[in-house]
C-alpha cells in the first residue's frame, strides 16, 4: 500500500490511475542485481508492464493496439526496456 500511496495511485509511466490490473515492476531487474526493496519497485498497469518485458514484435504490436499510448509514454516505456536490455519500441505516434 505504501507504493500505491507514494505514487498517488497513478502509474508513473502513463500517469493513469491504477484502478485494476496493477503489477509490481523492478526498476533494476533482479537478473542484474536488483532487489525487492521499496526503492527498486514501482506499481504499473499490466499492459504497460508487458510492453516493458516482451521482445516478440507481434506481441509488441498487440499490446500497442490494446492501448493508445502517446509518444511520451512510449519514450518512458523505452527507458525501462533499455534498463532490461530490450530493444526500443519504435512508434510513429
Amino acid at each position: 500500500m505504501s507504493l500505491y500511496s507514494a505514487q498517488k495511485g497513478k502509474d508513473p509511466i502513463t500517469g493513469n490511475l491504477l484502478i485494476e490490473s496493477l503489477e509490481v515492476h523492478h526498476i533494476l531487474p533482479k537478473s542484474q542485481g536488483g532487489q525487492d526493496n521499496y526503492e527498486n519497485l514501482i506499481l504499473i498497469n499490466e499492459n504497460t508492464h508487458r510492453l516493458i518485458h516482451v521482445v516478440n514484435s507481434d506481441m509488441i504490436e498487440y499490446y500497442l493496439k490494446y492501448r493508445d499510448y502517446s509518444k511520451k509514454v512510449i519514450d518512458k516505456i523505452n527507458e525501462y526496456r533499455m534498463k532490461m536490455g530490450n530493444e526500443r519500441i519504435m512508434s510513429e505516434r
